[in-house]
C-alpha cells in the first residue's frame, strides 16, 4: 500500500506539536526584527560534522573506528536506523530533499549528525528547558534576554528572510515529553514572522511512532523509539556523544561561550566516525 503525501500544514496527527499549550512571559512588543543581521563573526555552521571527517578514505575509516567501544558504535547504530526512517518520512511528506532538520536542543542532534552525514541540510539549535510551566522557567520573548542568541541563530540561516524564501520546508524538531520547549520555540518564531507556511514544529518521537502506524511493511524493524531515547538519550549523557551544548534557555547568551569551546571530545569524534561507519556500510 502506497502512502500518499501528506500535507505539512494540515492537523496530521504525527506532525502535530500543539497538544500542551505553553505559557510565554515578557514583552512580545520588540522595537525591531530579531532576525535583523548578525554582528557576530560566527563562522561555518557550529557543532556540524567536520568536513575532514566527511571526506575521510575508507581505509583512514577503518583505522578510526578500530578501537571506538561498543556502546559508542551501538548508539550511532540506533541514531542511523532511526535518521533512515526520518529521512523517508519527510521526503514523503515534504517531497524528496526538500526539507532542512533543525534540531532543537541535544535529544534530536544524534538523528541529525546521521542525516548531515547522509548528506542532508543540517542545523543545530542548542537550547532547552523551556517553559516548564512553572513561574521561575517561563520562556520569555523579551529580546533582551536573548539577544546573541538571536543573533546565533541568524548566522547559522534561521532568519526570517532565509526561512521565507526558501525553496525548502525548515523543520524544526525536538524529543518531546510534554511539549513545551517545541511549543514556546515555534510561538516565538511565529510572533517574529517565520512564515507557518515554510517553517514546521515536529515532536520527533510522536512523529516517527505515528508514521510508524501508517506504514504496512517491516514496522517492528524501524526502530526502538524506547530504547534510543529513555536508554541512550534520557540516562547517557548524550552531550559527550553529539557535541551540542546543554543551554537552558535562561542562559542562551552564554552562547558564545559555547562556540569558543566547541572542541569536539573523543566520545564525539568517535560518534560520527561510528555514524560514517554504518552509512558506508549500508550502501
Amino acid at each position: 500500500m502506497r502512502i500518499n503525501s501528506v500535507n505539512l500544514y494540515s492537523p496530521v496527527k504525527f506532525f502535530n506539536s500543539d497538544r500542551n499549550p505553553v505559557r510565554i512571559s515578557g514583552s512580545t512588543d520588540l522595537e525591531h526584527d530579531v532576525f535583523e543581521k548578525s554582528q557576530v563573526p560566527f563562522k561555518g555552521v557550529p557543532f556540524g560534522v567536520d568536513d575532514n571527517i566527511k571526506k575521510i578514505s575508507d581505509e583512514k575509516l577503518l583505522e578510526k573506528t578500530d578501537g571506538i567501544p561498543y556502546k559508542t558504535k551501538m548508539f550511532a547504530l540506533i541514531s542511523y536506523n532511526t535518521a533512515k526512517i526520518t529521512e523517508e518520512m519527510l521526503d514523503t511528506n515534504c517531497g524528496k530533499d526538500n526539507w532542512v532538520f533543525v534540531s532543537i536542543g541535544t535529544s534530536p542532534a544524534g538523528v541529525g549528525k546521521a542525516l548531515e552525514l547522509m548528506g542532508h541540510d543540517v542545523r543545530y539549535a542548542p537550547i532547552s528547558e523551556v517553559g516548564f510551566g512553572q513561574s521561575t522557567r517561563e520562556y520569555s520573548t523579551n529580546i533582551n534576554e536573548h539577544s546573541l542568541y538571536i543573533k546565533f541563530l541568524d548566522s547559522i540561516g534561521l532568519t526570517k528572510e532565509k526561512i521565507n524564501n526558501s525553496d525548502k520546508n525548515y523543520v524544526f524538531t525536538d524529543y518531546t515529553v510534554n511539549g513545551n520547549t517545541l511549543a514556546a520555540v515555534k510561538k516565538f518564531a511565529y510572533e517574529k514572522g517565520v512564515n507557518p507556511n515554510k517553517a514546521y514544529f515536529m515532536s520527533l518521537n510522536n512523529a516517527l511512532t505515528s508514521y510508524a502506524d501508517w506504514r504496512v511493511w517491516d514496522t517492528e524493524k524501524i526502530f526502538d523509539m524506547d530504547a534510543y531515547f529513555n536508554d541512550l538519550c534520557k540516562f547517557e549523557k548524550l552531550e559527550k556523544y553529539v557535541g551540542i551544548p546543554h543551554v537552558p534557555y535562561y542562559e542562551t547568551d552564554s552562547i558564545n561561550k559555547c562556540l569558543e569551546n566547541k572542541e569536539k571530545t573523543k566520545p564525539a569524534k568517535d560518534f560520527e566516525y561510528a555514524l560514517l561507519e554504518c552509512i558506508r556500510k549500508d550502501k
